[in-house]
């Protein structure tokens, strides 16, 4: 159904939002959803959002909003993911033997703070860049061209372009 396929990216684009406005445009989203997804809301609300307790307060989620949520990440220009340094544990995984001694250790990373120093200098001088694959670039830029829209056009245009940017 394409309604419910329409409601569902909503609830994904709930990371693309300020978190303040995050649990009101939730609680938006559960009274316009239809019962076919009660089990999804529940699941949705358990692990990101919070179940309602008294005082108008929320439980505490497995995983609280701002972990989850992007909007400041974007609103700063700031990496998504933490890819980068996934990239580099990987590298450092692959030239470090198992089990090295502590001098192996110890010799490894100053092997690895010189080269990271050689390419900070690099960066810093110009002499090299960082590219990116444009495709990553591209999705960047229109999250960040989005995300400078929160406070300007109506939510319901808001969410119509972050599903947009969903493609499932």
């Amino acid at each position: 159904n394409n309604d419910v396929r329409h409601l569902l990216k909503k609830f994904g684009c709930l990371a693309l939002i300020p978190e303040q406005f995050v649990i009101a445009e939730f609680e938006k989203l559960q009274t316009d959803s239809p019962d076919s997804i009660n089990d999804f809301i529940d699941y949705y609300e358990d692990n990101y959002i919070g179940r309602p307790i008294r005082n108008n307060r929320r439980r505490a989620p497995r995983y609280s909003i701002s972990m989850w949520n992007i909007y400041a990440r974007l609103d700063q220009q700031l990496p998504r993911t933490d890819n980068s340094s996934e990239g580099w544990h990987r590298a450092i995984q692959y030239s470090v033997r198992s089990h090295p001694s502590i001098y192996e250790s110890i010799k490894d990373l100053k092997t690895e703070q010189h080269a990271t120093l050689i390419m900070a200098e690099q960066l810093r001088s110009g002499s090299m860049k960082l590219r990116r694959r444009a495709k990553y670039e591209l999705i960047d830029e229109q999250l960040q061209q989005l995300a400078s829209s929160f406070y300007i056009i109506t939510r319901d245009m808001y969410f119509k372009r972050a599903r947009a940017l969903f493609h499932f």
